[in-house]
């Protein structure tokens, strides 16, 4: 249950932090300036302006924050004080006045009557706080005792690594955002220069319409094909805006969808290199969340098989024993999945490597023929849309480039959080 009640508030977090606006006059000042970020100082943003970040930190602090000897100090008081009040009414009880002794049979028999009523009210009540105070104590002890072995404590302990793996998962979606929306803009990019591509077509495909050389249904597809285009920019246009959106309120800024995000670092060929999948994997399966989580389940299967005694037939050993085969076979699976997403992960970091290079030969042998044809246009050999025919060539060459040098980024990213924070979103496995 406690492990359930975290991952639903870095849940409820996470999603308090992408759809609630900005708050604050500081941060409305800054509405009417040009929002930008870049790579290196987005998750530092997110940290400290995201209002789902900064609740999760929160609850760590208040966490850590917590004196466990002063706290044990006022359980042992309070025991103390519960015991201290169960030896005054034990001694109150064995006063006479309640110990249900009948008066002597000399008095009057209604004062008897009330005696014996009296007595019995009086019993009753004492019995109601002996009660009382055995069910506080019984509450108190057990938290008493999980506080001196330090039970208590490596509960704590877990529960802000799970925490704080909640911030890291934020972090990692606001990435995961930032590397999308470029992803995105390239594809506008490319659909500008696709609605470029077809202006000059249509006018070329216009004149020929009137030297009769073309139809007119001719023309029409090809300017109900640039309709259709310029629709599909203007839905991508907007899906970027609710990207941006979404990014600046995980920055805790005002999700207005105005925001320039900066290029990425560039990868260096040496650091790809010295990547090592086998101690990678190692780090990633001791730091992750998920694994940390199952293998608590599986501990607490065990001990809760191992409470149970050995007598034969004992209905509630079986159970547990069944309870904690199962959890063993969860672990082992997810362990199991966890690896195979990993060793997915690297080998798509290679195949990532070998299109860039093929992506980059791409664009030198476009730039070769563009060079060729700009020679063959000054001679009047061709065109001018056969030139500019050449430059689309060699700008659609580059940006196929960037494309696999993005993936390539992103893929590594992935790569590193696995190892760094134990978060393994598996992209090359999608």
């Amino acid at each position: 249950m406690r492990k359930r009640t975290i991952y639903c508030l870095c849940a409820l977090a996470l999603c308090a932090a992408m759809f609630t606006p900005a708050l604050g006059a500081e941060k409305a000042a800054k509405e009417t300036e040009p929002s930008k970020v870049s790579w290196e100082d987005l998750a530092e943003r997110v940290r400290t302006g995201s209002f789902g970040a900064l609740a999760v930190s929160e609850q760590i602090q208040q966490i850590e924050s917590i004196d466990y000897d002063k706290m044990e100090k006022n359980l042992r008081d309070q025991i103390n004080e519960i015991g201290k009040l169960q030896s005054q009414i034990l001694g109150s009880a064995g006063g006479g006045a309640v110990d249900g002794t009948l008066p002597p049979a000399s008095q009057n028999p209604g004062d008897i009557v009330n005696a014996a009523m009296n007595a019995a009210a009086m019993q009753a009540e004492l019995s109601a706080s002996m009660n009382a105070l055995e069910s506080a104590y019984n509450s108190l002890r057990p938290v008493y005792d999980d506080l001196r072995n330090g039970k208590t404590q490596k509960e704590n302990t877990d529960t802000v690594r799970l925490l704080k793996d909640g911030v890291e998962q934020i972090v990692a979606g606001s990435q995961s955002l930032y590397l999308s929306i470029l992803s995105l803009e390239q594809t506008y990019a490319d659909g500008l220069r696709g609605i470029e591509a077809i202006d000059r077509s249509l006018t070329e495909l216009r004149l020929r319409q009137q030297l009769g050389q073309v139809s007119k249904q001719t023309v029409q597809g090809l300017e109900q094909t640039r309709a259709n285009t310029v629709t599909q920019m203007a839905a991508l246009e907007s899906s970027i805006a609710t990207c941006k959106a979404q990014l600046q309120s995980l920055m805790g800024e005002e999700p207005n969808g105005q925001l320039t995000l900066e290029g990425l670092p560039e990868l260096e060929e040496a650091t790809l290199e010295a990547l090592d999948p086998v101690a990678d994997l190692e780090s990633a399966k001791e730091k992750s969340a998920e694994l940390f989580s199952a293998g608590k389940t599986l501990q607490d299967a065990k001990e809760e098989w191992a409470t149970c005694g050995f007598a034969p037939g004992n209905f509630r050993r079986v159970m547990a024993e069944h309870a904690w085969n199962a959890a063993q076979m969860t672990y082992q699976s997810k362990v199991q999945s966890f690896e195979t997403g990993f060793q997915t992960l690297y080998r798509t970091i290679n195949d990532d490597r070998i299109a860039v290079q093929n992506k980059t030969e791409a664009v030198d042998y476009a730039e070769t023929v563009l060079q060729s044809e700009k020679t063959r246009f000054d001679r009047g050999l061709i065109s001018k849309n056969k030139l500019a025919e050449a430059q689309d060539n060699l700008t659609a060459a580059q940006s196929e480039l960037d494309g696999a040098r993005l993936k390539l980024f992103q893929d590594y990213h992935a790569y590193q959080n696995a190892v760094n924070l134990g978060i393994l979103n598996q992209r090359g496995a999608q």
